[in-house]
């Protein structure tokens, strides 16, 4: 998670082949699930990245009061 000014990006990466079932069939579904929200799906040109992210600062909020914490703008996690 990073925050810059009032917005909150949550973002999680993986393969885009090898974690496709777990990112798209696990990952995505649970958030919606717990969240009432829809991570958007993207896929990096010439990488075999996918980036599952949403803007919110609600489940930003609801994750760091736990273990999850939350870096800066140019703060690395």
């Amino acid at each position: 998670m990073s925050k810059s000014h009032s917005s909150v990006q949550i973002t999680i990466t993986g393969h885009k082949r090898d974690d496709r079932e777990y990112l798209i069939g696990r990952v995505r579904p649970m958030f919606a699930e717990l969240f009432d929200m829809i991570l958007k799906v993207l896929l990096v040109k010439d990488e075999n990245t996918m980036i599952l992210h949403v803007l919110s600062k609600r489940v930003a909020l609801t994750s760091t009061s736990g273990e999850c914490p939350l870096a800066g703008r140019n703060y690395p996690i």
